[in-house]
């Protein structure tokens, strides 16, 4: 027998308080006054205002009192919380975001994209940091087995990393923005932040985590020849 929502009931659950005791007596057996009170947060000064609303869940015929004085769903009630708590629950998570992200775009393009940005961000820091200090002259500080070492960076090796960096992350952005058009840098940013989360959906997870290691290994190796 399918539930039909009276005016009352309705009118009951418009208001997101009664939703929020409805919710906290799902979870419970049964509770005093005072107990609801204290568990949504009521003080003392409240205590109409609780009533009230209370009151309005009884006459919906959501909330009954016990012999014992104490408060408990209804039939109906519980129907109804067990339904709100369905619909709270069907909020999105990242995870599932991302799914319907990846149903939508080319993965291939998108994580290829997603490393070039990756190895475009790094040669920019990279060049970013070490072209003003060997221009100025500043010395960079490393520590090898114990030992500090201290090395003023190749200024040629350094503006070229920039520069390489420069052109890779402009070559990534577009492929990014051809794999999802109409979307911001921001949000390619955003969902290039994920790519992790994605990688770990793609059938081809090995090809491209071999990708990122040896970007890591160009990374370093550019680090390694600025400062020798």
């Amino acid at each position: 027998m399918s539930m039909v929502l009276d005016e009352r009931v309705m009118r009951a659950l418009a208001n997101n308080e009664r939703r929020k005791i409805l919710e906290y007596l799902i979870n419970t057996d049964a509770s005093s006054y005072s107990e609801i009170m204290k568990a949504l947060g009521y003080n003392i000064g409240d205590s109409s205002r609780f009533a009230y609303h209370l009151k309005k869940l009884i006459n919906a015929g959501l909330v009954k009192q016990l012999p014992n004085g104490k408060y408990t769903l209804t039939p109906k009630g519980k129907n109804i919380a067990n339904i709100l708590r369905e619909e709270e629950s069907e909020y999105p998570t990242i995870i599932d975001t991302l799914s319907q992200f990846s149903r939508l775009i080319n993965i291939r393009e998108f994580m290829s994209g997603c490393i070039l940005v990756y190895v475009g961000l790094s040669f920019t820091v990279l060049g970013g940091i070490l072209t003003p200090m060997s221009i100025v002259g500043i010395p960079a500080k490393f520590e090898i087995l114990g030992t500090i070492h201290y090395y003023i960076p190749n200024t040629t090796v350094s503006v070229m990393s920039l520069i390489i960096g420069l052109i890779i992350l402009t070559m990534g952005i577009n492929l990014l923005k051809h794999t999802v058009p109409g979307a911001s840098i921001l949000e390619l940013l955003i969902y290039q932040k994920y790519s992790f989360l994605l990688l770990s959906r793609s059938r081809r997870l090995n090809k491209y985590l071999i990708m990122y290691i040896l970007a890591t290994i160009a990374w370093l190796s550019i680090l390694i020849i600025a400062m020798f």
